[in-house]
């Protein structure tokens, strides 16, 4: 065994195991019901079948490993496949020695439970075909991972058509690369196809600074998207929106606009009438994220409030610069609620499809503290 270990004993050998269990003092989880059959061939190993359970954690793996007794884990190479229902990471490396054990001046409790950063982990050059039902990674969940993925020595990872579920059923297909090797900024390269995904399922959480947003905090509905994305990632995998930029093509079907700040704005002029929650059909537009902006090209929202018709430009500081058509009707039971001190109107919550009205032109803007709004276009003179 010892010249095994070393690697001083040139020995082929196989090694079948049916069943295996078995526990460590220290650490939480047991390791159950293990299936091992492996085999050495000179500088290489091959794992024709290697399962079983740790904690609520399961494998199935297979894989062929070169130069596998290097000491040197970046200096492996080899390919693996690896099945699994649920790879809860927060739980298998929360490992952690009892506080007798423990060297006060060299560790600190509170960062063992911790997973590691990306960036501080060797990889070797592997290529995995992966089918997992749930990743748990931090405050991170991925559903459905299933595709195709390459991890190289420079701590880069090529996505080939890896596609990820979410837990109602919609997916994100991607291709292009994963940088971890920078620990100040991780970057993500590639092109991003969404199917049929709830806003809520996505989690998406943008980060500026100290500023964060999270998608649905203003949308609801099934958003469906396209396109090309440089995006840089927090070692806390959080994306940094100041340093990202991003073309999409997205489509909300069965949505709301919830809190949405042009339409608060509005609601304003229009005898303060309640525009927090907006019903609507179909949004479909061209989007593009640079400079912590989102540029919003015209975009049409048949909604409960009618045909609505919004352009301009939003930062995640809460400064925005938006030109919205409202139809005229809106104005006209805006001055009638005025004239009649009505105060009980009932919002409709019917969504309107009108193809010709006539308009409202209103102007919104903020700097991220105060607030104005005009008739007319009259961006150029926010802009001043």
């Amino acid at each position: 065994a010892e010249g095994l270990v070393l690697d001083s004993v040139p020995v082929d050998f196989g090694l079948s195991i049916d069943s295996l269990d078995w526990s460590f003092r220290y650490y939480p989880l047991s390791f159950e019901q293990f299936l091992i059959k492996v085999r050495k061939i000179g500088d290489s190993l091959v794992i024709d079948d290697f399962e079983g359970r740790v904690g609520e954690s399961n494998l199935n793996m297979s894989a062929h490993i070169g130069n596998f007794t290097d000491s040197l884990v970046e200096n492996m190479y080899g390919s693996l496949v690896l099945e699994s229902d649920l790879l809860d990471f927060n739980a298998l490396l929360n490992y952690q020695l009892p506080e007798e054990l423990q060297d006060s001046a060299t560790t600190d409790s509170t960062e063992i439970k911790e997973p590691p950063r990306l960036d501080e982990i060797s990889y070797p050059s592997f290529d995995f075909r992966v089918d997992i039902g749930e990743v748990r990674y931090g405050g991170l969940k991925i559903f459905g991972m299933n595709g195709g993925l390459r991890s190289t020595r420079d701590k880069i990872f090529f996505l080939d058509s890896l596609n990820i579920s979410s837990e109602g059923g919609g997916s994100v297909a991607f291709n292009g690369h994963f940088n971890t090797s920078n620990p100040l900024m991780y970057s993500i390269g590639a092109d991003l196809e969404v199917k049929d995904m709830d806003i809520n399922d996505s989690g998406l959480e943008l980060q500026s600074g100290e500023e964060s947003y999270s998608l649905n905090e203003n949308f609801q509905g099934v958003i469906s998207a396209e396109g090309l994305a440089e995006i840089s990632v927090t070692p806390e995998l959080k994306v940094d929106v100041s340093n990202t930029t991003a073309m999409f093509n997205v489509t909300v079907n069965d949505g709301a606009l919830i809190n949405f700040t042009p339409l608060e704005a509005a609601g304003k002029f229009l005898d303060n009438r309640n525009l927090d929650l907006v019903n609507f059909a179909t949004l479909s537009n061209s989007f593009s994220l640079m400079d912590s902006r989102v540029i919003i090209p015209r975009m049409k929202v048949e909604s409960t409030l009618g045909l609505l018709l919004i352009e301009g430009e939003q930062g995640l500081d809460g400064s925005f610069l938006y030109l919205l058509r409202v139809p005229t009707s809106l104005a006209r039971e805006a001055a009638k609620s005025v004239m009649s001190a009505d105060d009980g109107r009932v919002e409709s919550s019917e969504v309107q499809r009108m193809q010709m009205q006539k308009f409202l032109i209103i102007t919104v803007w903020s700097n991220g503290t105060e607030s104005d709004y005009k008739l007319g276009d009259k961006r150029d003179k926010f802009r001043e």
